[in-house]
């Protein structure tokens, strides 16, 4: 899909949908914040650009909205002489007060702070207070040690503080909160925020890099990528493929830092960018004028010490690639040679430095004809992995030229290419290769290599298939074919056509080689036949594998990806276990599989498994979990997932938002829905369509949020239709009954019946009873199935049905039974969260709770009291006992205890 450039929008960091970006990954210091200013004040402390401002300002508005008063003093570098600057422009309480001049003394500044006290207590707010002179400093300590104001403090900790700022925190006057910098997924939930859509995770990885937990350089690195046009919104998410330059706004602001450094200070700086770690002792050697310790003090580089080495780096990646970027030609060779005669000249001992010398002879252009090639490919895969698929490339073509008859060699260069977009070229690459092919091992390697720049590089499976097929018939070995066949599969699967790659499947499942080729098929193909409506043998064949995974705990050693195949695996036996309405199974399992992927630091897995979260909790009812499970995963989900389960999670994402009360108004968020299944359309690709159907499903409930529920019907059997036509039955099950719970019951019930037939199992079993109960429009036979959807664990679907069955007895004169259906659905409403589903909507019967008897109730079955209630929500205890006791009345229940079952 076409890149589309940055609207006016997205112009700047404080562009994004609203305007300053939110503030994420800190709620924890959030509320410890507010709680310290309550008893008095804190100092926030932290290094440059981690977000001390931010933090302070979101605490002084909050201190705001509860009524205090606030004083902002001023500290800056230009007044750090000046005596009591910073109270300048802070009068007294009294008209004509002096406010244009500092206090004379520090007794006249305490003073004035205590005038303005006796009109109330005050929030005294100094950001920067490591730029305090001493004697403003003074006035702040005494106020704080005297209670005279509560004092929000932000500390710079890589710059000295004045003694009485210091003194706050060291006497236990103040408590003092560090500020750690944002992890991975709160720098993508930040940018998400901005950019008012994800980064890609590339894109993520190489901002989280060269920012290092800085959110000043992050907020320049933005906004030159967005003016230069190199950060682009590509389909659902936005993708940077630029270079950080030194004449940018972020170029600039780092050569201002470097600015003054003497000669040998900046050689090391210039000796570490193009040597990223140097020993001590070397650097040294060659500067030897140049005082490390001072540098490290001043933060501009990192220690650490390795087998009784030390090693020296820049602390700062970007100033690395910005050094690198900024040193002239000549002078970039004349420190490689520098570097490489150094190193030769101390033997050249460490494992690592034949690797790096290749690195810096291919930057002088010297060929490096004395490298040995297995050098030149270490060093590609290593940039391969990283974040410069250009530097990867250059030690690839170096690794072809110093060994041309090199499968290896070509094989990286095709995937070096391939990882730039560069397909056509990748693909003229590997073609060359078939004369060097000697092994089976080797044709499966090159089969591999092909098949996954034709499947997920230019968007051919079939061409993908093709060469899986061929090679298939030319390997002799069953652990070789199988191979191919699990990456046919995988194919096929991604494609979209999960029947056929269950046909893939066939000879693993009968017969696997070993327990590498049962966990590479059974990772696809379990996922493929719970979609098919083969749900028990998806969960027999899953099962199974992941029990032999389990039991013998290493894994193969002749399966490379050995941990995100396992995790595949679980995911998909979560999936299946859902697909069976195992719904509290399901969740555990793919929970347990979220923990260990994310220790791990598996992205993608941890967003799949993210993704079927949402899902699980979506079936479940509780919209707000769907929610916050789905926001993650979109952050983390990109184009490196081969299924589709970006476009799966965006959908779901919609179908939630579609079922969620906007916080204003009792209303689906229906435009905030469009724009998520927009999302999910746009991130559609020929090789990722396992789950274009369930996007084509969003449509409706995005359609039925809008009102429009003669389209949502009609997009709902239309999909129900597609799905059967291609064996999609488990799907189409979906589809027919989300017809049904649409209004479009004829038609929805002789969809249901086929699909129920080839999707067997107890959410088929339920949906048929659902749709002959509404057939028969019997509230006694619409009781029993709410019933058997909460035995399922859809509080939901069991809601809805119960309104169905309230709406029904009402019909037949039977208002005591209406009630008690109406208290039933309500009950289970309570468990979802506030979902708002259109289905409820339309129905008549209002038992339902009012937003605040909700929020009443889950308190209350949380376990607090009437009176922690009451100060929670801001209002009196008898409020409390007025809305619980009306909830009683509306749930059909007589005790607090009660509410626990209520609520799931």
């Amino acid at each position: 899909m076409a890149g589309s450039k940055p609207g006016a929008g997205a112009s700047c960091w404080n562009g994004g949908p609203g305007g300053v970006p939110a503030l994420v990954g800190r709620a924890d210091e959030l509320r410890s914040g507010a709680a310290a200013l309550e008893g008095g004040g804190l100092v926030l402390a932290g290094p440059r650009g981690v977000g001390r401002t931010r933090l302070a300002r979101e605490l002084v508005a909050a201190a705001q909205r509860r009524g205090a008063a606030v004083d902002r003093l001023v500290a800056s570098a230009t007044t750090t002489a000046v005596p009591l600057a910073a109270f300048a422009g802070l009068p007294g309480p009294a008209a004509g007060s002096a406010a244009d001049r500092p206090p004379q003394t520090v007794g006249e500044a305490v003073l004035r702070l205590a005038e303005r006290a006796e009109i109330g207590r005050r929030l005294l707010v100094v950001d920067d207070a490591h730029l305090l002179d001493h004697d403003s400093a003074l006035v702040i300590r005494h106020a704080a040690a005297q209670e005279i104001a509560a004092v929000l403090l932000t500390v710079c900790t890589e710059e000295p503080a004045p003694e009485p700022v210091r003194a706050l925190w060291r006497d236990e006057t103040l408590p003092r909160i560090d500020l750690a910098p944002l992890p991975r997924d709160g720098l993508a939930a930040l940018l998400a925020d901005a950019l008012g859509a994800p980064v890609d995770g590339d894109t993520l990885d190489r901002m989280h890099r060269l920012c290092d937990g800085d959110l000043v350089t992050l907020r320049e690195l933005v906004h030159d990528a967005v003016r230069d046009g190199t950060l682009e919104r590509c389909g659902a998410a936005w993708s940077w493929r630029g270079t950080v330059t030194p004449d940018s706004r972020l170029g600039e602001l780092v050569t201002a830092r470097l600015a003054g450094l003497d000669p040998a200070t900046r050689t090391v700086l210039e000796l570490l960018a193009h040597g990223e770690t140097l020993g001590a002792r070397l650097l040294q050697d060659l500067v030897p004028d140049a005082d490390l310790v001072a540098l490290e003090g001043r933060r501009l580089i990192r220690v650490d010490a390795a087998d009784r080495r030390r090693e020296v780096r820049l602390r700062r990646p970007l100033d690395a690639e910005l050094l690198r970027a900024a040193t002239p030609r000549l002078r970039a060779d004349q420190i490689c040679r520098t570097l490489i005669d150094a190193v030769r000249a101390k033997g050249a001992r460490r494992a690592t430095d034949p690797l790096a010398i290749a690195g810096w002879q291919l930057t002088v252009g010297d060929g490096g004809a004395d490298v040995d090639p297995a050098f030149w490919l270490a060093a590609a895969q290593r940039e391969l992995t990283g974040a410069d698929p250009l530097r990867a490339e250059r030690l690839a073509r170096a690794a072809v030229r110093a060994a041309p008859d090199s499968l290896a060699a070509g094989l990286l260069l095709g995937e070096t290419l391939g990882r730039q977009g560069r397909t056509a070229e990748a693909a003229q690459v590997l073609a060359r290769l078939d004369p060097l092919v000697g092994s089976d091992t080797e044709r499966v390697r090159l089969a591999r290599a092909r098949a996954t720049a034709a499947c997920w590089g230019r968007g051919e499976p079939a061409a993908a298939v093709a060469v899986l097929l061929a090679a298939e018939r030319q390997v002799a070995s069953a652990d070789h074919r199988q191979e191919l066949q699990a990456l046919r599969a995988a194919v096929e699967y991604g494609a979209g056509r999960a029947p056929e790659a269950v046909a893939a499947a066939e000879e693993v499942l009968a017969a696997p080689s070993g327990p590498a080729s049962r966990i590479r098929m059974h990772r696809t193909a379990v996922a493929a036949l719970a979609v098919t409506g083969r749900i028990q043998q998806a969960l027999t064949e899953g099962e199974r594998c992941l029990a032999l995974v389990n039991a013998h705990g290493d894994l193969p050693p002749d399966l490379p990806d050995g941990p995100e195949a396992a995790a595949d695996l679980a995911l998909a036996v979560a999936a299946a276990l859902r697909a069976a309405s195992r719904l509290a199974e399901a969740r555990r399992l793919a929970r347990q599989t979220y923990l260990e992927t994310s220790h791990r630091g598996l992205r993608v897995t941890v967003g799949a498994a993210a993704q079927l979260l949402g899902l699980i909790a979506l079936d479940a009812g509780r919209v707000i979990e769907a929610r916050g499970w789905l926001e993650e995963a979109v952050t983390l989900l990109d184009s490196s997932e081969r299924t589709g389960c970006a476009g799966l999670a965006w959908s779901t994402l919609a179908r939630t938002l579609a079922l969620t009360p906007d916080p204003e108004h009792r209303r689906p968020m229906a435009a905030e829905a469009a724009a998520a299944q927009e999302a999910a359309e746009q991130a559609e690709h020929p090789a990722r369509r396992a789950w274009v159907l369930q996007v084509e499903l969003g449509r409706a409930w995005v359609a039925a949020a809008h009102g429009r529920t003669a389209d949502a019907r009609r997009l709902a059997l239309d999909t129900a239709d597609t799905a059967t036509a291609q064996g999609l039955h488990t799907i189409a099950l979906t589809a027919a009954h989300d017809a049904l719970r649409l209004g479009a019951d004829r038609a929805a019930r002789t969809r249901l019946e086929a699909a129920a037939a080839l999707a067997a199992g107890p959410l088929a079993d339920a949906c048929l009873a659902h749709a002959a109960a509404r057939d028969s429009g019997d509230g006694h036979r619409l009781d029993a199935v709410s019933r058997l959807f909460a035995a399922l664990g859809a509080r939901l679907l069991a809601a809805e049905t119960a309104t169905e069955a309230a709406d029904a007895h009402r019909r037949q004169g039977s208002p005591a039974r209406a009630t008690a259906s109406g208290s039933a659905a309500a009950g289970h409403l309570v468990a979802c969260q506030g979902a708002l589903s259109p289905v409820i909507a339309e129905r008549t019967v209002a038992t339902g709770l009012t937003p605040r008897e909700h929020e009443v109730v889950r308190l209350a079955a949380a376990g607090r009291s009437n009176r922690e209630i009451a100060e929670l929500l801001g209002s009196s205890v008898r409020t409390v006992e007025s809305h619980l006791a009306h909830a009683y009345g509306k749930l059909g229940i007589t005790r607090r205890d009660q509410l626990v079952d209520l609520c799931g």
